[in-house]
């Protein structure tokens, strides 16, 4: 029903199994060609079409693997409208914990504009530290960060990417930091009952500056 002026944005409800971040970069690039692959093309401002109409629906998957990370019961509340895509808010599971957040990505200039705002809560150190590699500590954080980055490929957003992060870590250490410090008491990250930080996010470093 449409009981506004102009023109009413259209609905759609998508529900997925397991999602593949990399397979989704592939269909967006145009590869391979088909339905899907051209519907995303388009949608992501990379195709021979117009701009889309408005669009206005959720997409919800049980699963969404982003390289070595899988975010569960992914649900996610989306606009699209020309060439600009509006993520209202996005909610899952990860690392043990919750992630919630929002966005926008603006393709206007023929190269995406992703603006990104998100949260986690409970997440797991442990299990964060495999996915950048390390062995970390016990405990558990609660973390956020506002980015912005540019580009299609993970590439090129990580190489972009710039912000600022806060994190709180509860109840944890950082194996291979000796529990002793030199004037014999306990070392400052042998253990700790909660460490905050604040940072900033450029040239692929993450920079401490406060905690």
């Amino acid at each position: 029903v449409c009981e506004q002026p102009g023109t009413c944005p259209g609905r759609f409800a998508v529900s997925a199994g397991t999602l593949n971040a990399a397979k989704i970069e592939t269909v967006s690039a145009g590869q391979p060609k088909g339905l899907l692959g051209e519907i995303l093309t388009n949608a992501l401002g990379g195709g021979s079409s117009g701009p889309w109409p408005r669009l206005q629906g959720t997409i919800e998957a049980n699963a969404l693997e982003v390289g070595k990370l899988t975010l569960q019961n992914v649900v996610a509340s989306v606009a699209i409208e020309g060439k600009q895509l509006t993520i209202a808010s996005f909610e899952g599971g990860a690392l043990g914990g919750k992630l919630q957040g929002s966005g926008s990505m603006d393709a206007s200039s023929g190269t995406p504009q992703w603006a990104l705002d998100v949260r986690v809560t409970g997440a797991s150190l442990q299990d964060a530290g495999k996915i950048f590699g390390e062995t970390w500590g016990p405990g558990t954080a609660a973390a956020e960060t506002k980015l912005t980055m540019s580009g299609y490929r993970a590439a090129d957003l990580a190489d972009s990417a710039s912000g600022t992060f806060h994190f709180t870590w509860q109840n944890g250490g950082l194996p291979g930091v000796s529990r002793v410090s030199p004037t014999g008491g306990e070392a400052v990250l042998g253990h700790f009952d909660q460490w905050s930080a604040t940072g900033t996010i450029g040239d692929r470093t993450l920079t401490l500056t406060d905690g």
